[in-house]
């Protein structure tokens, strides 16, 4: 059957067929949530991780507070009604000790604010920490703030808790909770020589396409050029020139595709947005990351663009994806 790589959903469909990639709903349902809902914290792992040290240096840093410990008034300073006791139960379920106002009082701060607020007592010694670590609960606007005056007369009818939290109109009703980035394990790159295999592909191509191709020193391990067009030559633009070459690694019963993605068009949709960088011998690399793993890695040059994209279910190792690209390199004579 007629199949199509993975870069080809970017931009177009060939009218003479080209190759497909195939995987369970299920583990293509989790690549699409993973480019979703993306962690923000993944790309700066990834990056440390090939930048010699898999774990940033920290400051030091006191020991947490233990939840149970941390006591918090939830004051309603948006405009959903029954915010603050929604809130309240939430913290509760996270483990925190929600205080609660005399049943005379209503939950309501003294005005509407857009903003959140995690108000701490100056007066109790681990208030202002309690604080610091309720803030990232609520999202990156969230400030931390000594108690006024008449929050802390609000405080003092519920029981003197370490904080108060006034939550304003940009809650949106759900606490934000992080989840540690889980990085593939940074094994050696899995590659093999590859200018014997792609040399002749490339030969006469650059007077074609009006930028300099290049040639990877090195490809994944086990890897041949896909058996329908493992080379394409076409015009994403007017006056842009595009080359590809497609590798297959056969696995399963099926074979996995991968590519390399050559270009006089320095500004691709697909390049808008990357993880991170890297740097190494002079050539900044662009990682575009996702669930731990490097989906892409790109090279640009004044003259054009360069990337290696991985198989759809990300199957080439991060070490893999980036000794590719660092091996590509001018064709010669």
């Amino acid at each position: 059957r007629n199949q199509i790589p993975l870069a080809d959903y970017h931009y177009f469909v060939t009218a003479g067929g080209a190759d497909v990639e195939s995987a369970s709903p299920s583990a293509i349902a989790q690549q699409v949530q993973n480019f979703l809902h993306p962690d923000i914290r993944e790309p700066a792992a990834v990056n440390a991780q090939f930048l010699g040290h898999t774990k940033p240096k920290k400051k030091k840093k006191r020991r947490p507070l233990p939840k149970s410990k941390i006591t918090v008034l939830v004051l309603n300073g948006g405009t959903v009604p029954g915010e603050a006791s929604n809130t309240s139960y939430l913290l509760s379920t996270r483990g925190y000790t929600p205080r609660t106002l005399p049943a005379t009082m209503q939950a309501n701060a003294p005005t509407v604010q857009r903003r959140t607020t995690v108000y701490y007592d100056p007066v109790q010694p681990d208030a202002k920490q309690a604080a610091q670590q309720l803030k990232p609960l609520f999202g990156p606007s969230t400030r931390v703030a000594q108690m006024t005056t008449v929050i802390a007369d609000y405080a003092k009818e519920a029981g003197k808790p370490l904080t108060v939290v006034t939550v304003g109109t940009s809650f949106g009703g759900k606490l934000t909770v992080h989840h540690r980035v889980k990085l593939p394990p940074n094994l050696p790159p899995q590659v093999s020589p590859g200018l014997a295999l792609t040399k002749p592909q490339l030969r006469g191509v650059t007077p074609r396409v009006h930028f300099p191709v290049l040639a990877p020193g090195r490809v994944a391990q086990y890897s041949q050029l896909a058996q329908l067009e493992p080379r394409r030559i076409f015009k994403p633009l007017k006056h842009k020139h595009e080359v590809v070459l497609t590798f297959q690694i056969q696995g399963g019963g099926f074979p996995e595709y991968w590519q390399i993605e050559e270009s006089n068009w320095t500004t691709p949709p697909i390049l808008a947005n990357p993880s991170g960088k890297i740097v190494h011998r002079h050539r900044t690399y662009y990682l575009y990351t996702s669930g731990g793993a490097i989906q892409m890695v790109a090279l640009r040059t004044p003259k054009a663009t360069y990337w290696v994209v991985n198989t759809i279910l990300n199957q080439l190792s991060n070490s893999t994806m980036i000794s590719i690209a660092e091996s590509l390199q001018p064709l010669g004579r």
